[in-house]
């Protein structure tokens, strides 16, 4: 049984640790991890198996990082966490959601995104790079340093 709770700062430390086993070592220090707009997924036994962040500008939300343990996945933990966002970013009137996709060999669409009618907008090749250089973290993907990764990013549009 997976539980879905608000993000806490006593988190941190595992959540670190779960972005940075799943993007790379150092990855977690380039997010901003907000209190009021950051969700952790729990297992069974109290451990936190994901997590995703709703970064607020204006009226634009940008869903900027969902993660998901390897062991963990297939349980529609990202679809649960993606929902809270969702919910989230509906409560406060956003305007606009945008994604920021890490385009990998394993996750090529956002296919729940484009169910809910997020639109692909733009390709941005190398989108990390200069990122991954100045805080020194090694990519997962691309496994070289700068990131060469593509970034997909996506749009919806919501209608208040």
């Amino acid at each position: 049984m997976i539980k879905i709770v608000k993000y806490q700062t006593r988190f941190y430390k595992s959540v670190s640790h779960l972005i940075d086993s799943n993007f790379g070592v150092g990855y977690c220090s380039s997010k901003k991890i907000e209190v009021n707009f950051s969700w952790c997924a729990f297992n069974e036994n109290n451990e936190i198996v994901g997590f995703s962040s709703l970064l607020v500008e204006k009226q634009k939300g940008i869903f900027d990082l969902i993660v998901v343990e390897k062991k963990s996945r297939g349980q529609n933990i990202a679809k649960d966490l993606f929902a809270v966002r969702f919910v989230k970013a509906k409560q406060l009137r956003l305007k606009k959601i945008i994604i920021n996709h890490w385009v990998k060999k394993e996750a090529l669409r956002p296919f729940y995104a484009e169910s809910l009618g997020f639109k692909f907008t733009k390709r941005s090749i190398n989108y990390w790079a200069e990122e991954s250089t100045l805080l020194s973290y090694h990519c997962l993907e691309c496994d070289k340093l700068p990131c060469r990764c593509v970034c997909d990013t996506y749009t919806l549009i919501l209608v208040n």
